[in-house]
């Protein structure tokens, strides 16, 4: 028998209990992917991103839940397409809240575990509390619009790029902006998740946002709600514009009524 070939051997017969766990696993595992799944091709149409965000916002806001389906996974189509302003914007909040939702319930969980830690005497634990916490809703959807245009730009398109990340670092993915003199690229992503996890872990371990830290530990600590509206204030680090950068951000929260999702969740995965 020749040295690099194997004695095959008749399997032994199934576990039932062990098929019945797989079975099971596979089901939750594709209730959970519903969430995800969405097409990501360079060809994705506005009617396949319909497709995958197909969920009425004015029943979020009535009913303050996101219902299980199949979120976007990239964003390739042109938005600028939609030629109605407000459909537009509700299209692009309808793309980036679930992603929005999924990573402050990261968050929210990874914050329980260091609490425990904290509350038995954990002082490392303690001292991270105040970079493991969530970024308003309502804040993250305006500055989302306001970065990317309501979904409009280029970065957008070629990169999930949502939030105007900038790199410096040669082993990121970016793009160049036109007429860029090459000091920076706008980093780019492979999803719409991974942005928005990348934007939030900026405003929660960066030391210009020290401040808008600060401002939620102490609101937290008052038991004050967290809103876009009072941590706005912190944000003049994050644009070139400054002060008119924070009025910016305010206003496209009220005139778009973002404040209403910042209590909204994501309804339960389906049970196997």
């Amino acid at each position: 028998m020749p040295a690099n070939r194997k004695t095959e051997m008749k399997p032994p017969p199934p576990n039932p209990r062990r098929v019945i766990a797989t079975a099971a696993a596979l089901v939750l595992a594709g209730a959970i992917a519903g969430y995800f799944w969405g097409t990501s091709s360079p060809r994705q149409t506005l009617a396949d991103v319909r497709k995958n965000i197909d969920y009425d916002l004015n029943a979020v806001r009535e009913n303050g839940v996101v219902p299980p389906h199949r979120f976007l996974v990239s964003l390739r189509a042109d938005l600028s397409k939609v030629s109605d302003l407000q459909a537009r914007k509700d299209m692009f909040i309808r793309i980036l809240l679930p992603h929005i939702i999924m990573e402050n319930r990261r968050l929210r969980a990874k914050r329980a575990a260091l609490e425990k830690k904290a509350h038995a005497g954990d002082a490392d634990a303690r001292k991270a509390l105040d970079r493991v916490d969530i970024i308003p809703t309502s804040l993250a959807l305006a500055q989302g619009a306001i970065e990317s245009a309501w979904g409009t730009s280029r970065f957008t398109r070629e990169g999930n790029a949502f939030f105007g990340q900038r790199t410096y670092d040669d082993r990121q993915s970016g793009i160049v902006p036109d007429g860029g003199d090459g000091s920076f690229k706008v980093r780019t992503f492979p999803t719409i998740a991974a942005a928005v996890r990348a934007y939030m872990a900026n405003l929660n371990s960066n030391p210009a946002y020290a401040d808008f830290r600060a401002r939620r530990s102490a609101l937290r600590a008052r038991g004050a709600a967290i809103t876009g509206l009072a941590l706005a204030e912190h944000l003049e680090p994050y644009s070139e514009r400054k002060r008119a950068y924070i009025e910016s951000v305010r206003q496209v929260i009220r005139h778009n009524n973002l404040s209403d999702f910042n209590a909204v969740r994501l309804r339960d995965f389906p049970r196997p």
